[in-house]
This record gives structure tokens, sequence and C-alpha cells, in this order.
């Protein structure tokens, strides 16, 4: 993986680590994008859930249909998370690596997000 490869974004916020995963992982849908390069279905609508735990599944719920679009690869509750994301559109081996980590930066709390674009994982069995 290249640094071109990857995107990292970060936000400051004035919580406890405790709280922020929390509300990160159980509001899942409120920051992810929305649209046809973030949801695996036209017309893109739908709510995505995550199950917590390492294994957990990352679904895309939709007019009553449930797609597994992703799992957890770290649930490291208040400082970090990463899971696998992809679309309907991926080849069977592509994923993408979502990684969030939650540290303290002064008296702020950053929770910094790193998107591995295009990452060439290796298929799970059970994958979408």
């Amino acid at each position: 993986m290249s640094a071109a490869d990857a995107v990292t974004v970060a936000v400051d916020v004035e919580v406890a680590p405790d709280v922020a995963f929390d509300v990160f992982t159980r509001e899942l849908d409120a920051w992810w994008g929305h649209g046809p390069r973030f949801r695996f279905l036209a017309p893109h609508g739908g709510r995505l859930t995550l199950e917590p735990g390492v294994g957990g599944r990352l679904l895309h719920v939709q007019d009553e249909r449930v797609f597994v679009v992703g799992h957890v690869e770290a649930w490291e509750p208040p400082r970090r998370l990463a899971l696998t994301w992809r679309l309907a559109s991926f080849t069977p081996p592509q994923t993408t690596r979502v990684e969030v980590r939650f540290e303290w930066w002064g008296d702020l709390l950053t929770a910094a997000r790193r998107h591995i674009e295009g990452r060439r994982l290796p298929a799970r069995k059970d994958a979408p």
C-alpha cells in the first residue's frame, strides 16, 4: 500500500474516549456517507448498522433486505476500531479497510479515521 492509497481524516471532539467510541459505533449511519459511493444498493438509501466485537458484521439494511458489506477486524473500546467495507461493484477480493483511532491531543479527543481505498485483501469465505 502506498500513501496514495489512503485517506486520513481527523476530528476533534470534547468528550471522553468511551463516549466517542460508543457514539461512533452505535450511530454509524449518521456519519457514514450517503449516495452511490457509500451505499451498497441503489437508490443508495437504507441504513448501516454495526454488530459489536471482532467478527461483527457491517450491515446495509434497505427495504427489509439485509446485506453484509463488511466485518469488524479490531474492536478495542475506547481506543480503536477497524473494519472492512465493500460495494456491490467491487471484485470478489477487493475490500476497503477503515480504521479509527481515538486519541487525546491536548485537552481534546481526536478521532482519526484512516480510509484505505481499493486495498486488496484476501476475500473472506463469508464475504458477500
